[in-house]
């Protein structure tokens, strides 16, 4: 049962900072208790002399030692975790909190300022550290280390939906003219000046001069993702030293090829080691095994399986069903190697 009272113990001896992150500045709302009064400053991004100094101003007003610890809270946005390494830095004890995860009033329309973002993320600050913790969900934190790893992967998955806008562009615009679909590879200069539209005529000279275009662009996003592909696949090889061991691990096993083993690695280091190491969570994040029905889904008793980055793809992997290598047995192997 969730205990709802806030205990002095835990809110009496410590500064709680609810920060509101933007580009121009960072509100922060401050207070010692859920009764307390409130007392607001506005500083710089980034600004870690301004930082400093609000905070040892909440903690005179307030009547708090200097050295009481500051715990403060802030929303996942398009910052990353280089606010949550500045608050750690200068000794405050800083979560970061999914904003999806917070509770809404749903029965109408609510204001929405800065000001009222940072009171009510401040009461949720003080009631977790009162005792609630299933109220939002706190983001795992990786290391710089860790993060920076990623970006391989990520570049890879970028370079592949570029391929794939780009490929769709010049399929659309030949299906304008009531050309079939045509082979995308080195040749298609010399097939497109012969190809004939719907009434036997050549193609428009725009048309052509587009899509032409569109293909060089093309070529050298494929240039890219191969190069990028190939250095994943050395990655994760068998016979090197892996710089990636955990998807080098996942890579042994049947029907995990090196790119679902990469992007499985880095969904383990980015909600953590603790809730990866479930058997049912790796079955449910890479196609394995069934979830239960979307309400109002057309199709009773499952759900597309697995996260839609994660689900694997090839032979037996459908969107509807699970992947028949990858149930019981091998679902267990590849959380033991997560």
């Amino acid at each position: 049962m969730t205990n709802t009272t806030h205990r002095e113990k835990s809110t009496a001896s410590a500064l709680y900072v609810a920060c509101e992150l933007s580009t121009t500045e960072w509100l922060l709302t401050m207070s010692t208790a859920p009764d307390a009064k409130r007392q607001r400053a506005r500083v710089r991004p980034g600004d870690r002399g301004a930082l400093a100094r609000a905070m040892a101003a909440a903690k005179e007003r307030f009547g708090l030692a200097a050295a009481a610890p500051v715990r403060s809270c802030h929303e996942a946005g398009r910052d990353g975790f280089w606010p949550h390494r500045l608050l750690t830095a200068l000794g405050v004890t800083n979560l970061v909190v999914d904003s999806s995860s917070i509770e809404v009033s749903r029965r109408a329309r609510h204001a929405k300022t800065d000001r009222l973002d940072g009171e009510k993320l401040l009461r949720l600050l003080l009631r977790h550290w009162g005792g609630e913790r299933e109220m939002w969900h706190v983001v795992h934190v990786p290391s710089r280390e860790t993060e920076d790893a990623r970006h391989a992967s990520r570049g890879l998955t970028t370079l592949q939906g570029e391929r794939t806008r780009y490929r769709n562009r010049i399929h659309g615009l030949l299906a304008l003219h009531g050309v079939r679909k045509l082979r995308l590879d080195a040749r298609l200069p010399e097939r497109l000046a012969a190809v004939l539209d719907w009434a036997g005529a050549p193609l428009p000279p725009g048309v052509q001069a587009r899509v032409l275009e569109t293909w060089r662009v093309l070529q050298s996003i494929e240039t890219e993702r191969q190069q990028a592909r190939r250095m994943e696949r050395q990655q994760v090889r068998p016979t090197t030293r892996p710089a990636r061991p955990a998807a080098q691990q996942l890579a042994r096993l049947r029907g995990i090829a090196a790119r679902s083993a990469t992007i499985l690695a880095d969904a383990r280091s980015a909600i953590g080691a603790r809730s990866a190491r479930s058997p049912a969570w790796c079955q449910r994040r890479i196609g394995a095994a069934r979830s239960p029905a979307i309400r109002g889904s057309r199709r009773a008793g499952c759900r597309p399986c697995g996260g839609s980055r994660w689900r694997l793809r090839g032979p037996g992997c459908g969107i509807n069903r699970p992947a028949p290598s990858l149930t019981g047995t091998t679902g267990a192997l590849a959380a033991a190697a997560l």
